[in-house]
């Protein structure tokens, strides 16, 4: 694994590096199964969190502020704000 901090990576993300994109994933990814697989009920509504979680916070970089916390503590606030969203349009729908 790459020992680039995350800081950096980001950085380089945000600038358009797909390899960079790739390390953050990587880096990250067992943390944000490990989190969905407690909240939700199966592995396939865990591996469907875990890919929005990537596909919004990647589309979203600019809006992550280390300032307010870690880049994994803004990926679980990502995974718990899905969650939410998704219990609410359940309860509506059923």
């Amino acid at each position: 694994m790459d020992q680039t901090p995350d800081d950096q990576l980001i950085e380089a993300a945000r600038a358009g590096d797909p390899e960079a994109r790739r390390e953050l994933v990587v880096r990250h990814q067992a943390a944000v199964l490990a989190l969905a697989a407690q909240l939700t009920p199966g592995p396939a509504d865990r591996d469907d969190i875990a890919q929005e979680v990537f596909v919004r916070a990647l589309s979203r970089l600019e809006s992550f502020d280390a300032s307010r916390g870690s880049f994994r503590t803004w990926l679980a606030a990502i995974a718990l704000g899905l969650l939410r969203l998704g219990w609410i349009v359940k309860l509506s729908l059923g």
